[in-house]
């Protein structure tokens, strides 16, 4: 990153508390490029012993994770 020049800085939000993940946007602002990569856990082994349930919440942290970074960035961008 030392050859692009200026600063990058990571952190570490939970996508599934919507309010304090975008408190987590509005201190970071302003910013020109986000990456969003949620892993909470990955499902491994057969398929026909995996459990739904936990499958269902994997899905909705990477979906609906992305759902809320998106509407926390609109939100820092019409306040």
């Amino acid at each position: 990153m030392s050859r692009l020049g200026g600063t990058v800085q990571g952190l570490v939000g939970d996508v599934r508390d919507e309010a304090a993940f975008t408190k987590l946007l509005l201190l970071l602002a302003p910013l020109d490029h986000l990456v969003f990569s949620s892993v909470d856990k990955i499902i491994r082994g057969p398929l026909a012993e995996a459990d739904l349930e936990e499958a269902k919440h994997f899905f909705g942290v990477k979906f609906w994770g992305s759902f809320v970074v998106g509407k926390g960035e609109l939100f820092k961008l019409l306040s």
